[in-house]
């Protein structure tokens, strides 16, 4: 990968960026595809055909030059903060998808070639842990946050690695340019084939197989293939910010911010547009309906008593767990 240098000159258009590293130059396309990799968006990339034309950029192609828009320079200069701080990340850990990593064992994961179980987060959740993320990176903070919050994993065929919670919170690390966080191992289904595996899955609830529309969908081929490319559900937003002001309970029922996403959905006085523009109010107003009679059945719900899960040896239960330093 080229090494990123301090930006040589800027002008209103964005940054010129020595892009060069030994024996290669990274053209803008090259550049293009790998911004996703870097945890930066490529529609923060700028090039047309009047910045090839421009004085400027002729000047600096012949440098190896490539203008930056001044969010990808921003972008850019997060992920070296992020990269620095988690240096030590997993110091001693082995990698997660290695033979050697059993079940319950902790691991360092690459967030880029982990799978989700769902179709769908809400980025208006995934914007502000984002926030927070930048927040414990200035203050040098993330490596021991992440220590607490590791990433819960079923190791499948081939020793591809599905994450089966924390969704937000490594979509969100990655828009902030982390590319790797702390794992545990929860169960090694790598014999199975693909049909036992997906059987499997969906015993211990492990998988989400609808879209936000309510269409049912084939894990194997059309879940995302990586977190980069989950798509937006605002009312999984909604339903987490509602779970934050108490308007239901935590309980230990699998996915229960999406069945209440449905709840939410499913009233004509909620649309999309007021999550994104009254975010407070619509809050409220939800947690109002999350108390009313209409939602009384659903799990987690104020007036109900919190359900007796029983244990299934095949289905580890997702508790609570701190990595040791």
């Amino acid at each position: 990968m080229a090494e990123w240098e301090e930006p040589s000159r800027s002008d209103q258009r964005g940054t010129r960026m020595n892009l060069s590293p030994p024996r290669q130059s990274l053209t803008w396309i090259t550049l293009l595809l790998a911004l996703p990799t870097l945890g930066c968006s490529p529609f923060l990339f700028r090039y047309s055909a009047q910045d090839a034309d421009s004085e400027l950029t002729k000047k600096s192609s012949k440098k190896g030059y490539v203008k930056l828009t001044p969010e990808v320079d921003m972008c850019l200069k997060k992920v070296a903060a992020a990269q620095t701080d988690t240096k030590r990340l997993g110091s001693g850990l082995p990698h997660c998808s290695k033979a050697k990593v059993r079940e319950n064992d902790f691991c360092v994961v690459d967030l880029h070639t982990v799978r989700p179980t769902q179709f769908a987060v809400g980025q208006l959740q995934v914007s502000l842990k984002s926030h927070r993320i930048d927040q414990l990176v200035k203050k040098s903070k993330l490596e021991k946050y992440l220590r607490r919050k590791p990433i819960p994993l079923v190791r499948g065929k081939g020793k591809q690695l599905y994450l089966i919670d924390h969704h937000h919170l490594g979509s969100a690390l990655l828009n902030s340019g982390v590319q790797k966080s702390y794992g545990v191992l929860i169960k090694d289904l790598s014999a199975l084939n693909l049909n036992q595996f997906w059987k499997h899955m969906r015993k211990c609830e492990w998988v989400y197989e609808k879209k936000p529309d309510g269409e049912t969908i084939k894990p194997w081929h059309e879940l995302p293939k990586s977190l980069l490319e989950m798509a937006d559900d605002p009312y999984r937003s909604l339903a987490g910010f509602v779970r934050r002001a108490e308007g239901f309970d935590k309980v230990n029922t699998p996915f229960v911010e999406f069945i209440w996403a449905d709840f939410f959905r499913s009233q004509e006085s909620i649309t999309p547009e007021d999550i994104e523009n009254q975010v407070e109010k619509t809050v409220l107003h939800a947690a109002e309906l999350a108390k009313s009679a209409e939602a009384r059945e659903l799990p987690g719900h104020v007036e109900q008593t919190t359900p007796t899960v029983q244990s299934d040896p095949d289905c580890p239960k997702l508790v609570a767990r701190v990595v040791p330093e």
